[in-house]
């Protein structure tokens, strides 16, 4: 089915394709414009690898650490989520971010082979569809900023408290 649909894509896609990898070369657009704030980013850490420069300041403080057009440019986000923590709490934030949602993804996981075990079908489709959703959050944050968003920290919660459901229902049927 895919390759039926390659040779049914009008020309405009392949032109429009084609002029992706030029641009991601040239660092121009909008790629361009997420190197040059990761590479502020980037500063900010080297600035101040401990404890960053505070929560919420990356906006603020990317200009101080950027070049050029960007001082210019209005408020902005790192779009990438680990250099944002990092330059906003430095790599202790950093590391009990990443370990925090490293700990959900494990909760998750324990929690869909006990429901497995348990014969629990629905709290097992639950507990993989959470860690599902934090595995799209943490490549996502590759390109865009998500720490903020409530929904990762929503599935960081379903993620404990599935687990907590699971472990207990599996402990009451022994």
């Amino acid at each position: 089915a895919l390759c039926l649909v390659t040779f049914l894509l009008p020309t405009g896609f392949y032109r429009r394709a084609s002029s992706i990898v030029p641009v991601i070369r040239r660092q121009e657009d909008t790629f361009g414009v997420r190197v040059r704030l990761w590479k502020a980013g980037v500063r900010m850490i080297e600035s101040r690898p401990i404890t960053g420069g505070g929560p919420g300041n990356f906006a603020i403080a990317h200009k101080r650490y950027s070049r050029g057009e960007m001082v210019t440019t209005g408020r902005r986000s790192a779009h990438n989520t680990y250099i944002s923590v990092a330059a906003e709490t430095g790599f202790v934030g950093l590391g009990l971010f990443v370990f925090l949602v490293l700990l959900a993804l494990l909760q998750a996981r324990r929690a869909a082979h006990a429901a497995r075990l348990g014969g629990m079908k629905e709290l097992e489709m639950c507990a993989v569809i959470t860690e599902i959703g934090l595995f799209i959050f943490l490549v996502s944050g590759l390109t865009g900023t998500v720490e903020n968003l409530k929904y990762l920290w929503i599935l960081i919660g379903i993620a404990f408290g599935v687990s907590r459901v699971a472990l207990a229902s599996r402990e009451e049927s022994v």
